[in-house]
């Protein structure tokens, strides 16, 4: 997995949010 500058904290977002619906 690719981390640099908040990518790591928007996947994680992204995720969840993906996960919620």
């Amino acid at each position: 997995m690719r981390t640099r500058r908040g990518w790591g904290r928007t996947v994680a977002f992204a995720f969840v949010v993906l996960a919620a619906l």
